[in-house]
């Protein structure tokens, strides 16, 4: 995801156009507000998210629960000023429910009849609400839910319950490998049999035949099924449709009316290679069901970041982070508790020197979590946060070698008077979110072309940090070296993009040049410099990508792509490539190199 994060970054803008009052990190606004890190509608097995859209229907028995990370200072007598319901009839039993275990509280309203409720009601949690660290509700949260026969189907995958119709999105397609899969259906009616199977074989007629998996229909009872897939074929989308089915009192289910679909594109089946200084294979690693877009291999190697890209028909395809532990043929997934989707053109995860802690990043939010907090189930911790309204960005987070701060290229609103106002600023902060020094206006940034967003950074060491830019003067990228203690910005290496650092001693770029006539930037080839003479040691030729890392100071991996991505294994002593492989670089250890293939 990091490619295609780049390849967006390169053409979209992200300026503002707002003139309220700046938030940046340092400010302890973070801090003090109080908000649920999900609300979730339990009817059954089911769990419905309800944060996003704050609306819903019922018709059976349900229950409602607002978790927050931490221990609230409110106990179950408070529910009655807190917790108001719009009819006057309507009496939950409602209790708030600590865990020490995970720390994480509820607070939870049961509706265990429904039969009488109104058509529909209005659940409001007050503001107000405090935790034992002096946080507040800041404002109301109004839930609206309104009664409704209305057959619903829930779609999962047997073999991971998580790719499924539930996802907080009504379009939902999923990319998956090929695979035989089995998908369980619950329909929250008794279903008349043949219906349902006559609309699901209709919903493949816009399959071609030829490409058409073979698919068999199991019924448990009325209500629930298995469906599953065989002899798929790579490149083909199959829909999970069940539009038109009748219950077995005639009701319809109206799918396409209330604007729903699951579905999935299959490719072929994943695995992780790692490579050695040799440039030899040294273990393979299948990933399991789905298809991932992966980044970051933790420092000790024990882990890596996937994520979980769906196409719910909107311009920003949702995308959900995914902690995966490396085993030594095998990769298993942890889901972050607190941190479902992202909806972000940006984002990213960075490792701490330590292996045991990490970041979470999109455009405009950051969290730290702990390796044993995601392995335990608790939620992370939210250090920084724009708000949703605000024309402000976070551009990236890159740790410091010691694992003490953040550096954040971020993109805020200035006054469009001001001749300043398209640069972009970087802050400093610690891992509480607290500012330690900020250095402004560093690079151009505009909406006219796009291009300058600094998208590749890292530290040299814990002052310097390098990173590609953008000159308004002279229509110029180029590489800078920004220091932290001095407070100023040098050009490093005009003309320059792409940059990776190996070491102390040894960075990759590529060169790039803008064109004036057709007005675009016009890539060119890799350059491998020595920082200590300046000197070029080697050209790579070809269309280098952001994927560069190096075990040592003589080995060097680095991708290139052309119809495909393929990562060469390089030796700088012997001034040649050792192997290639044809995958997708994405992280190294100090032993290993990671492809995805």
């Amino acid at each position: 995801m990091k490619r295609l994060t780049a390849l967006i970054l390169a053409i979209i803008l992200l300026t503002g156009c707002s003139k309220d009052i700046e938030t940046g990190p340092g400010s302890n606004e973070t801090e003090k507000v109080l908000k649920p890190f999900e609300i979730v509608m339990a009817v059954g097995s089911r769990e419905i998210s309800l944060k996003e859209k704050q609306e819903g229907y019922f018709d059976n028995p349900f229950r409602l629960d607002f978790w927050f990370d931490g221990k609230l200072n409110i106990k179950d007598e408070d529910l009655k000023k807190y917790l108001v319901i719009s009819s006057r009839d309507v009496n939950p039993k409602a209790s708030v429910i600590h865990s020490d275990k995970i720390d994480t509280t509820r607070i939870t309203a049961e509706f265990n009849e429904t039969g009488n409720l109104p058509d529909e009601i209005k659940i409001t949690l007050k503001a107000g609400i405090a935790d034992d660290k002096g946080r507040k509700l800041a404002e109301d949260i109004s839930l609206s839910l309104k009664k409704e026969k209305q057959v619903n189907a829930y779609i999962k995958l047997k073999n991971d319950p998580t790719i499924s119709s539930d996802s907080g999105f009504d379009f939902n397609s999923y990319t998956l490998d090929e695979k035989d899969k089995d998908f369980e259906v619950t329909f929250n009616y008794p279903m008349n049999r043949k219906s349902v199977e006559e609309a699901f074989l209709d919903g493949f007629k816009y399959v071609p035949e030829e490409f058409m998996a073979k698919v068999a229909i199991t019924w448990k009872d009325d209500s629930n099924l298995t469906v599953r897939f065989s002899d798929m074929q790579a490149g083909q989308s199959y829909p999970i449709s069940f539009n038109g089915a009748k219950t077995a009192t005639g009701e319809e289910y109206k799918e396409i009316e209330m604007n729903k679909a699951f579905g999935f594109l299959v490719q072929e089946t994943q695995e992780i290679s790692k490579i050695d200084a040799k440039g030899n294979i040294a273990g393979d690693m299948p990933i399991e069901d789905e298809i991932l877009e992966l980044e970051e291999v933790s420092p000790d190697g024990k882990y890596a970041f996937g994520y979980r890209v769906i196409d719910n028909g909107g311009d920003f395809f949702p995308v959900k982070p995914i902690l995966l532990e490396l085993g030594d043929n095998s990769v298993k997934k942890h889901f972050l508790r607190g941190l479902d989707y992202m909806q972000s053109i940006i984002f990213g995860c960075k490792w701490l020197p330590d292996s045991k802690s990490f970041l979470i990043y999109d455009s405009k939010s950051i969290w730290l979590y702990t390796v044993e907090e995601v392995l335990q189930g608790k939620p992370g911790k939210l250090i920084f946060e724009y708000a949703a309204d605000k024309m402000d960005y976070i551009i990236g987070a890159e740790i410091s070698p010691d694992g003490s701060m953040i550096g954040v290229f971020k993109s805020e609103y200035k006054d469009f008077q001001d001749k300043d106002s398209k640069q972009v600023d970087i802050y400093y902060i610690d891992l509480e979110g607290k500012t330690i020094e900020k250095l402004e206006d560093i690079f151009y940034h505009t909406s006219s072309d796009g291009f300058p967003i600094p998208v590749k950074y890292s530290w040299k060491d814990n002052d310097i940090i390098i990173s590609e830019g953008y000159s308004q003067k002279n229509d110029e990228a180029n590489v800078y070296s920004i220091s932290l203690k001095e407070k100023k910005t040098a050009v490093i290496a005009t003309k320059a993009s792409n940059p990776s650092l190996l070491n102390d001693d040894i960075m990759i770029i590529r060169k790039v040049e803008y064109d004036k006539d057709n007005g675009y930037m016009a890539y060119g080839d890799g350059n491998i410099i020595n920082l200590k003479n300046n000197n070029i040691e080697a050209v790579i030729q070809g269309n280098l990508t952001y994927s560069v890392y190096g075990l040592g100071s003589n080995i060097i991996a680095y991708e290139l792509y052309e119809d495909d991505f393929t990562t060469y294994i390089y030796d700088r002593a012997q001034q040649k490539v050792m192997k290639k492989h044809q995958g997708m670089l994405f992280g190294a250890d100090s032993d290993h190199f990671y492809i995805l293939r």
